[in-house]
């Protein structure tokens, strides 16, 4: 698979040379329910906030002037590299 290329720009519009190495949910509804069958199933939801995006280089650029471009939401996050390649597809 093809690392996606870290979204961060710097000030002087240099790109980022790292790649993505984790991608964190903000409030996601997580939940294990005990079935009739005598069985635990696990089930989530999309998060309503926000993804923090963690690079190869510089983690989550937190030290850089503009830290704010690794935070996004999922409609944003499919602008990284596509919605097919997140999705595997």
């Amino acid at each position: 698979m093809t690392p996606f290329p870290c979204p961060y720009v710097f000030p002087d519009s240099r790109r980022c040379p790292g790649h993505l190495v984790k991608i964190e949910a903000f409030n996601a509804d997580l939940s294990w329910v005990f079935g009739e069958s005598g069985g635990w199933t696990f089930n989530h939801s999309q998060p309503r906030s926000r993804y923090q995006l963690f690079c190869s280089e510089r983690g989550d650029h937190a030290g850089d002037s503009l830290p704010e471009q690794m935070k996004c939401y999922l409609s944003g996050i499919y602008h990284v590299q596509g919605r097919e390649a997140l999705n595997g597809d």
